[in-house]
């Protein structure tokens, strides 16, 4: 199998995957799983049950995790301090304001020199950093 090319950390894809393979009921009083009457649960808190879980869909799913990390290292990688790849390889899927940031730092560091040029590459490869990992750390991601 190729391997796909690098991209950010996509965290609700990893949800959508986890959630295909769990399923989650939540019941206070009467307990049913898919449809099928199991008792009473007598706790006052809501019990939690996972349906349908198997040693090797968690295998699956821890291995699908580590390969969103990995690839979201060599996105990182692969464009760290060169915003001029990026842009060829990787602007159509920016949003409109990374792709405004992307110009804006590109044609700033091009127009640089010496000392300038390091710290507009620096800002640059820490705006990378956080695209490529904006789903665990949040926040704003643009310059």
């Amino acid at each position: 199998m190729a391997n796909p090319k690098p991209r950010p950390l996509d965290l609700k894809k990893l949800r959508e995957k986890i959630d295909e393979k769990i399923k989650v009921v939540s019941m206070l009083g009467h307990l049913y799983i898919d449809g099928e009457y199991k008792g009473y649960v007598k706790d006052k808190e809501p019990l939690v049950v996972f349906v349908g879980v198997e040693e090797e869909d968690v295998n699956n799913l821890l291995d699908e995790i580590k390969q969103s990390i990995k690839s979201a290292c060599e996105f990182y990688l692969r464009y760290v301090s060169d915003p001029l790849k990026l842009e060829k390889e990787y602007k159509h899927r920016l949003t409109e304001e990374e792709q405004d940031f992307l110009e804006y730092i590109k044609n700033e560091i091009l127009l640089s020199e010496g000392l300038d040029s390091v710290n507009l590459m620096f800002e640059y490869n820490n705006w990378l950093f956080r695209l490529a990992f904006k789903d665990v750390l949040g926040g704003d991601k643009d310059g």
